[in-house]
């Protein structure tokens, strides 16, 4: 029934989640367009009837034929926008030398250039800078035609109307007054939309489209752009900024026709309301997800203190009943024989292991519930005395001390303190390996205690608060440490496990 219930649940707040990302989605898409809701009739007939009312009133109209001009000059590079800038990455280092010194007079030396461009260039330079220094007769009949500013030699040699005329490029006869007043105003980019087919071009001064009354796909028509705007303002569209969509019926590098917008009030309202509950609801599952998360830990914590205490109580009738039969059979010992002496010692050290088991579990319960904090008993101690004999029970395994001869004092609960030292002494002397040594550092607000011992370790996590692993070796139920975690917390003293060698680091507030 449970498991039904549970199942229930989750099936519950699945769908609430995905109507919430429903009710976002629709709601975000009603905001988006609530400035695109008034739409007029198709882009392409508006725009149509614009062309056909500037043709009907003859506003300043401008025919040409991009292949009747091209066909005029001497070479394929003065028909392409690509030709107008050169590619400086492809000259070499020393070409590059050439054009810096060129930039004056003084010092032009067209005869060191390799690339032919380059040379070209500063040897019509060189003419321009010394009158004395004219162009070969046959300077504008072979290629390169343009030079590295961007124009052509032609256009750069004088106005229009010389000999050189037919050796412009295709955009500088486009913008000049051979084509209309001041010349079109196109760009490279434009020409090369101009080039590409594209249905309409919006230049500088001038909107350019195929004429509709030529088979010719090389025929345009073009109208001044001031008229051109002042007749699309009757409709319901304007020139904006290039968009990728299918209200952009014609587009040029630079801008589109696009519908204007009207906003919508409604829609804007409506979609705000749906993100809002959409967002809501996601956000109530996500904190009803961590909320069962938690709830989750917390009985799963509880069940596992739960069995904890019943094993620590459960253990001590065993080990005491163990305890009173290991004292008769030790007062008979000496009645026995040598070699069952020794089962009888290794029983009684498996008896304190038990015992201690017990009295660790049964503790670490009470701290992780905050029974003990009743039973806490501050005290002044002299650490370096304290030390001395708390490790004289452990002189038989070689663990030494060092201590400064400065009296240093402490303020803590020395049965706790004990508890936390033991712990880690014992972990270090059944898992670790000599030597095992204590530090001990005054410092100017804190004392440093430290345990080591040359054993290795592994950590459960990494940064502040990392606690050994339990070894797969270990016997015990791996609670010593997590239980000397936790007396740290409650007696404000900081800890912290270091690898290579191990090492335990407590840090003490000292009283002065």
């Amino acid at each position: 029934m449970n498991h039904d219930k549970h199942d229930m649940m989750n099936t519950r707040q699945s769908y609430t989640t995905a109507l919430g990302m429903l009710t976002f989605t629709i709601g975000i898409t009603l905001v988006v367009f609530s400035n695109y809701s008034y739409r007029a009739h198709p882009l392409s007939a508006d725009l149509q009837s614009v062309f056909e009312s500037l043709t009907q009133k003859n506003k300043n109209l401008v025919h040409f034929n991009l292949e009747d001009l091209s066909h005029s000059l001497p070479a394929s590079d003065l028909t392409h926008p690509e030709s107008l800038v050169p590619d400086l990455s492809e000259l070499s280092k020393s070409d590059l030398n050439l054009i810096r010194e060129s930039r004056t007079c003084e010092k032009i030396r067209p005869n060191l250039a390799k690339n032919s461009r380059v040379k070209k260039t500063l040897q019509f330079e060189k003419s321009k800078c010394d009158p004395n220094n004219p162009l070969p007769a046959n300077f504008w009949e072979y290629p390169p035609y343009m030079s590295l500013n961007g124009e052509s030699f032609a256009y750069l040699s004088g106005p229009e109307g010389t000999s050189h005329l037919n050796r412009l490029h295709l955009l500088e006869i486009l913008n000049s007054n051979r084509i209309a007043m001041g010349g079109l105003g196109l760009s490279a980019l434009e020409l090369k939309q101009l080039q590409s087919g594209s249905d309409v071009v919006l230049g500088n001064r001038y909107v350019i489209k195929p004429n509709p009354r030529s088979v010719q796909d090389s025929d345009f028509i073009a109208f001044l752009r001031e008229p051109f705007e002042d007749e699309l303002k009757s409709t319901d569209h304007v020139i904006g900024p290039q968009l990728e969509q299918d209200g952009c019926a014609a587009v040029s590098f630079e801008s589109c026709f696009e519908p204007k917008t009207r906003f919508s009030m409604f829609h804007f309202v409506m979609g705000s309301i749906f993100v809002f509950f959409g967002t809501a609801l996601v956000l109530w599952q996500i904190y009803q997800g961590q909320a069962k998360i938690r709830e989750q830990k917390r009985l799963q914590e509880e069940e596992r203190f739960f069995y904890l205490r019943i094993l620590a109580h459960e253990l001590r009738t065993p080990i005491a009943s163990l305890s009173l039969w290991l004292e008769l059979l030790e007062k008979q010992a000496e009645s026995l024989p040598e070699k069952t002496r020794e089962p009888i010692h290794a029983i009684r050290e498996q008896i304190k292991k038990m015992s201690n088991l017990a009295e660790k579990t049964s503790i670490f319960t009470k701290v992780i519930e905050n029974d003990f904090s009743l039973h806490l008993t501050l005290q002044i101690l002299p650490l370096r005395e304290w030390l001395k004999e708390l490790i004289s029970e452990y002189s038989e395994r070689g663990i030494t001390v060092t201590v400064p001869s400065a009296l240093i004092f402490i303020k803590t609960d020395p049965y706790w303190l004990r508890l936390i030292l033991d712990n880690l002494l014992q972990n270090a002397t059944d898992h670790g390996k000599a030597p095992i040594q204590i530090f001990v550092r005054e410092m100017q607000n804190e004392v440093e205690i430290e345990i080591q011992d040359h054993g290795t370790i592994e950590f459960e996590s990494e940064g502040q608060g990392k606690i050994p692993k339990k070894r797969a070796e270990s016997n015990g139920l791996g609670i010593g440490l997590q239980l000397v975690s936790e007396l740290c917390k409650r007696l404000h003293i900081q800890i912290r496990f270091e690898a290579h060698p191990t090492r335990a680091i407590l840090k003490i507030r000292r009283e002065k």
